[in-house]
């Protein structure tokens, strides 16, 4: 029976060696032979087990578990993915670590999963490959914002992909080998600098798809009231109202543009929500700085209420 090196096992399944040789020292998955000078002989059989637990791993279930499984239970659990069985999953997502020190700023007020914030990522990491994995991992999505990498660190991010439910990178400059690698290991590579929308697009959570738009109130002004606001003569020095009034009109067009495009666009459903609820919220503090300037105006504003 023909025997392969770890470089053809890599080869054939996508999964870097030294991820392979930590799976062996850590879980005890598909232990080799070794030859008279040490080196590792993989069988087909071993190369086809890892296949499944990069796939199964990926879906959701903890290296511990699937190390307990022969092959022919990783087949039947495969199986059962492929046909939408029933399948023990996991719990959903129920976090984003942001990871990096540009990161504080994204994705914070745009989702209901816990969002947190760490800026040493070369810290974070050495910190969290440290703590044994274990179920909860997978509940976890990685988003890490990087400058450069060097190779030690890719291997690094290779590991903790396997570990967490999905592992985004936000990268400047890589080389085009160490982006075949991460790629392998199933990182998400997005080249940078990313708006929170393209982070959105990449993530692809429905918990973050999936939320209500959600708008304090409905518009205090109408289109004919703010064109009224925004031609008239104010008593004072400054002309804030027309301003304001004119902004507003500017507003609320690109909310109902947004809205509609909420309603018309599927795949961007989760940028345009933020847009919306964005739109909305600007209109409402323009809103109510128009109200408090007309008032030390002195003019009388008709509104909705």
């Amino acid at each position: 029976m023909q025997k392969l090196t770890i470089s053809a096992v890599t080869q054939l399944t996508g999964i870097p060696a030294h991820t392979i040789r930590k799976w062996e020292s850590r879980h005890g998955i598909a232990t080799p032979e070794r030859t008279p000078t040490g080196r590792r002989e993989y069988s087909q059989s071993q190369v086809d087990t890892l296949r499944l637990i990069k796939q199964l791993s990926h879906q959701g279930h903890s290296l511990a578990h699937l190390a307990d499984l022969d092959q022919t239970a990783l087949q039947e659990l495969a199986q059962q993915h492929r046909t939408g069985g029933e399948i023990p999953r996991p719990d959903p997502v129920r976090s984003v670590i942001l990871v990096g020190e540009t990161m504080g700023r994204h994705l914070t007020h745009s989702t209901a999963i816990h969002t947190r914030h760490t800026q040493n990522w070369r810290h974070w990491l050495a910190d969290s490959l440290a703590d044994a994995p274990d179920a909860s991992w997978h509940q976890h999505v990685l988003v890490l914002d990087t400058l450069n990498l060097n190779n030690q660190d890719v291997e690094q991010l290779c590991d903790l992909s396997l570990r967490c439910g999905q592992l985004v990178l936000i990268y400047r400059h890589l080389s085009r080998p160490q982006l075949t690698e991460l790629k392998n290991a199933d990182v998400q590579c997005v080249q940078g600098p990313a708006s929170d929308g393209v982070l959105l697009h990449a993530l692809q959570l429905p918990n973050l798809a999936q939320q209500p738009a959600q708008i304090t109130r409905d518009p205090l002004f109408s289109a004919t009231e703010l064109a009224r606001i925004a031609a008239m003569s104010p008593t004072l020095a400054c002309e804030c109202p027309n301003h304001i009034a004119r902004l507003l009109t500017e507003i609320h067009s690109f909310e109902e543009y947004s809205q509609q495009c909420l309603n018309d666009s599927q795949e961007d459903i989760a940028l345009h929500t933020q847009l919306y609820e964005l739109a909305g919220q600007a209109r409402v503090l323009f809103e109510d700085a128009l109200l408090n300037v007309a008032a030390a105006d002195g003019i009388t504003l008709k509104t909705n209420r």
